[in-house]
């Protein structure tokens, strides 16, 4: 199978340009002068990539052998479907419950806020609706949103959804595109075909303080988008406490 890699380096300073220059020389690299997070990072890729079908995979996830292979004839074998994703697993071997629905503003409220203590039962069902609770991952099944750390898509897809919404930098970004395939009339599906480790995190981990900030600041943004913002004002003044108490917890652990 043919292939075109491209890097993208957001100021990583850990040697990583020079090891990729050293070891991948055919591999584009692109280095950015400081950090411009995930959607701008990707946006950078996909505008460069040629090929029929684009895949993005996170700096933290490392992909089997045949995985690309069996889902690119996957997706020649299925017209109707814009994208797929296949089984994770975290670094130990176990599986990784990805794919969700769309998120709903009631479990954005349970999940962020203090309601989600008073309304404990309530958060628990929606949650098990949301992640697709009575399925093991091991079947072929149409999914809402995929996990952006390895989501394959047909090049004429991106084309006509658009790329990464660089308004939303680290977090939902995934959960947006996918609204906006689906919204398009394109499937998104999961198969088991393929396996990829993932080392959930390791990257953002890199930048605690700031990456929580974000965190925040996409889940207002992203509300905004979809839900109003009305909706989304109401949401950053009622996880309020839960920001702040998330940011004293790690300054007690020293993060």
């Amino acid at each position: 199978m043919r292939a075109e890699w491209i890097v993208v380096d957001n100021a990583s300073g850990d040697g990583s340009v020079e090891m990729v220059r050293r070891e991948f020389p055919r591999v584009t690299l692109i280095e950015n002068a400081a950090n411009r997070f995930f959607a701008v990072a990707a946006n950078q890729a996909i505008a460069r990539s040629m090929g029929r079908y684009v895949l993005t995979l996170n700096s933290d996830a490392e992909v089997f052998p045949g995985t690309l292979p069996a889902l690119v004839e996957y997706l020649d074998r299925h017209s109707d479907v814009g994208a797929v994703t296949t089984q994770m697993v975290r670094p130990d071997g176990r599986l990784q419950r990805t794919c969700a629905r769309f998120p709903s503003y009631p479990l954005l409220l349970l999940d962020y806020t203090f309601l989600g203590l008073l309304l404990s039962g309530r958060r628990r069902r929606l949650r098990r609706w949301a992640w697709y609770a009575d399925w093991d991952r091991k079947t072929e099944r149409e999914v809402e949103v995929a996990p952006g750390s390895f989501i394959l898509a047909r090049q004429a897809v991106l084309r006509s959804v658009g790329a990464y919404d660089e308004r939303l930098r680290l977090y939902f970004t995934d959960d947006d595109w996918c609204q906006r395939l689906q919204r398009a009339g394109f499937e998104l599906m999961y198969s088991p075909l393929g396996r990829v480790i993932h080392a959930e995190g390791s990257s953002s981990r890199q930048i605690r303080p700031l990456a929580r900030r974000i965190y925040f600041e996409d889940l207002r943004s992203y509300t905004a988008k979809y839900f109003g913002d009305r909706r989304a004002g109401w949401l950053g003044f009622l996880s309020a406490p839960t920001r702040w108490g998330m940011d004293v917890t790690a300054a007690l652990r020293g993060h």
